[in-house]
Order: structure tokens, then sequence, then C-alpha cells
């Protein structure tokens, strides 16, 4: 009798605690709707003052479609690069490194916060996140490197499809040209009467006057015949 009662008495416990837990497991909570759901949670993460409410958000952010929300890459780049509590940026960068597909925005957070981040923590939980970005895919964007052309003494080579050649064009420089200043000369002034001449500047120096002896005049012999001019 004893047993039977014991074994009556676990029976009912049983069955007092079975629509507890089935309660437990057929009344879960409905997933909220995205459209809804989203829009609150980047509410959250920009204007929440509460530490782990703005966590929770940038976490739960990650669950959703970053293409169909597009603002959700820029909502939490933003909180991984601005918020002032190293755990909200944390959980905003593992949530960047998990979303699909990758996005060149997201890769670039995780690079910038790697670089100028001031907590090591945060700089550590970016390392790991750039690691796994780039295990699925990322590759850093390199600006693109423009060559200058090689300036040889050979003349240009003809275009193949028969084209018309066009050279570059020279470089020109400009020269500054300076006006030139003419100077007129000073119009003379007329000379009042009844004053003083003026004397003329003197020119070059003459050389002296060497004085010089006349010449001497010779006369003719006279011990010559003598000519008889005819009358």
């Amino acid at each position: 009798m004893n047993r039977c009662r014991i074994i009556l008495i676990l029976l009912a416990a049983t069955l007092v605690v079975m629509p507890t837990r089935a309660g437990i497991f057929f009344n879960k909570k409905k997933p909220a709707n995205p459209d809804q759901r989203v829009p609150e949670l980047l509410i959250a993460l920009k204007t929440e003052t509460n530490e782990r409410k703005r966590a929770a958000a940038a976490e739960e952010l990650r669950h959703y479609d970053p293409i169909k929300y597009s603002a959700i890459v820029p909502a939490l780049a933003d909180a991984a690069t601005t918020d002032p509590k190293p755990g909200v940026r944390i959980d905003a960068l593992e949530s960047l490194a998990k979303l699909r597909p990758i996005s060149q925005q997201a890769g670039m957070t995780l690079e910038q916060v790697l670089a100028r981040d001031s907590n090591w923590r945060v700089r550590l939980q970016a390392r790991s996140a750039l690691w796994q970005y780039h295990l699925a895919g990322y590759r850093a964007a390199t600006p693109p490197t423009i060559t200058a052309p090689v300036q040889t003494g050979e003349p240009p080579m003809a275009p193949q499809d028969g084209g018309v050649l066009s050279e570059p064009p020279l470089a020109t420089t400009t020269k500054k040209v300076e006006p030139e200043i003419i100077v007129s000369p000073e119009p003379l002034k007329p000379i009042p009467p009844g004053s003083p001449a003026r004397r003329m500047p003197a020119g070059p120096p003459q050389p002296p006057v060497i004085p010089t002896e006349p010449p001497q005049l010779v006369t003719p012999p006279t011990d010559g015949p003598e000519l008889n001019v005819p009358q």
C-alpha cells in the first residue's frame, strides 16, 4: 500500500510539472518583424545612453541582411570608430566582420580601427576581425599607379589602325616681359635776356703745337750758259 501511494504521488507531481514545461517549449516568443526591428536597433545604437543596450543593438544587427537594409553597415562603422565605450566598438567590429556579403566600407573600417584606435582590446579585436574578413574574400583597395611616359630620341611609331598619330603637346613656358621705359630728353629752356652767356663744354684735349722752321729758298747757279730769248 505504501508503495502504491508513493507511485501515485509521483505520477501526480509529473502531471503538474508537464504543463509548465510544455508552456516553456511551445509558447516561444515570436520573432520580431525585421522592417520594424532594424530601425529600432539603429536608433538604439545611435541615441541610447546605456552602454549595454548599444552593445546589444550592435550585436543583434549582424543577423539581418545588409543589402536589404543598407543603413546597417554605415551605422556599425560609425559605432566602431566613434562610440566612447570600447565594449560597444568591439561588438560593432564583430558584427561588421560577420555580415555577408563583404563590403569595402566594412573592410576599410576594420583597417582604420586597427591603425588608430587607442584601446588595445579594440585593436586586437579589429586585427582578428580583419583576418576573418580577408579569409572571406576581402581585398584592400589600392590606388592605381600612374607611370610617366619615357621620352626617347626615336621618332614616334605609326598607329597600327591607320589612324592619324597625335603627338603630345609641347610644354610652353611663358616669360614675363617687363615694359621698356623710354626717357624723353629734357626740353631746352630759353635764355632770358641779360643773362651771361653760357660757356660751351670743353672738347677733348688737343695735342700741343710744335713750331717748325720755314723752308729755305735755294738760288739757282749763275755760271751756266745764257739763254737767248727770241724776239
